[in-house]
């Protein structure tokens, strides 16, 4: 019965962007929606497909200052598709099961990144050059594949009570390309991921409306890139003067688009502190017999501190962080006994050297049972 194999573990992904002095955005995740804490039946085949539509455009924080003033003129679009995995089965009594996913991104027109101030080309000389932004590539393609062991320590459907424990990891095998400043891979190093779920009813039952509170945290543990590299890209400013593009021009062949810099890319090792996440859900289940439910829920991201190390020893820091609080708000419902369609928007309210993220995502999933 589809009542007994609710949606299960969905996950959000975030671009990982490498901009000027960094990294910009959240490396992808397992980022589960309501409702993904309950266990499904032993021996059960989901097939899921997911499709994110991804738009950015204020950057929180200038560049190297993840705290200063959200810059605006941010574009960064694009959308995600990820076709996922699952299986589960009995372990010693226990719900448990694997599961694997990949995503697919595909960057939509030009991308650029909103700077509050550039500097002055001549310093003494002329002025700094005031807001800007910078122009920056893209990769398109294949990000990391992710992988997962799950376990159900508490499942009772009785109560609606469920706890998961499921570790992730994520190896090096990308289209991940250090000669562009946006990527969704994480820097093609390994990833490993704890994450823990909790789902309690707080009003009803389950075959009746209920109210049910969901917890969810993920720590993220990243491996040593060594093989990285410090990109700095072409930065086109807003009404630059002519002058201040005087032996910058690119391509003698192009007409001189006013680039403070030209693009360089500067061999460094890449490391990320650990990220741990939290996220928060009241779901609110009004017609249980399709399991139709609406969803507010908070989320909030801290520490990954991105730095880079030079080969003359040099450490750079990138100001790229994931502190980020996003509210979201998720809607879904049973269509067929085996098929449920999920929608889902979130909405940045704070970022500190990262964007704003605001996303609409959609999600497909189909039982075998």
């Amino acid at each position: 019965m589809a009542h007994q194999n609710i949606r299960f573990l969905a996950f959000l992904l975030a671009t990982a962007i490498t901009a000027q002095l960094g990294s910009i955005g959240n490396a992808f995740a397992s980022d589960p929606l309501a409702g993904d804490a309950y266990a499904p039946d032993p021996n059960t085949t989901i097939l899921m497909l997911y499709d994110f539509y991804h738009n950015d455009d204020v950057y929180g924080g200038q560049l190297g200052d993840p705290h200063g003033p959200d810059a605006h003129d941010t574009k960064i679009t694009a959308n995600i598709v990820v076709p996922r995995y699952l299986h589960s089965f009995a372990l010693d009594g226990y719900n448990a099961g694997v599961q694997a996913y990949v995503p697919y991104i595909s960057y939509l027109g030009d991308q650029r990144i909103g700077i509050n101030n550039l500097g002055t080309p001549a310093p003494g000389l002329l002025p700094s050059l005031g807001p800007g932004r910078a122009n920056i590539d893209a990769t398109t393609g294949f990000a990391q594949p992710n992988f997962a062991f799950y376990l159900f320590p508490i499942s009772d459907r009785k109560t609606g009570t469920y706890f998961i424990i499921q570790p992730w990891i994520s190896p090096p095998i990308s289209s991940f390309n250090k000669n562009n400043t946006l990527n969704l891979s994480q820097q093609n190093v390994w990833t490993f991921t704890s994450e823990f779920g909790f789902r309690t009813l707080l009003l009803g039952t389950p075959q009746t409306q209920n109210l049910a509170l969901e917890v969810w945290q993920e720590t993220y543990l990243y491996g040593l890139n060594s093989n990285s590299a410090l990109a700095e890209p072409s930065i086109s400013a807003n009404s630059i003067p002519p002058l201040y593009s005087i032996g910058h021009q690119i391509d003698s062949r192009i007409p001189d688009t006013n680039p403070v810099q030209a693009k360089s890319v500067t061999p460094a090792q890449f490391r990320e502190q650990p990220t741990n996440e939290f996220r928060v859900y009241l779901a609110y289940e009004f017609n249980p017999r399709i399991h139709a439910f609406i969803a507010p829920g908070f989320y909030q991201s801290f520490g990954g501190k991105q730095t880079y190390k030079l080969n003359n020893g040099t450490i750079v820091d990138s100001g790229a962080r994931t502190n980020e609080s996003q509210l979201r708000l998720i809607v879904g419902s049973f269509v067929t006994p085996s098929i449920q369609l999920t929608l889902d928007a979130d909405y940045d309210v704070a970022a500190h050297g990262t964007p704003y993220d605001r996303v609409i995502e959609f999600r497909l999933l189909k039982f075998f049972f």
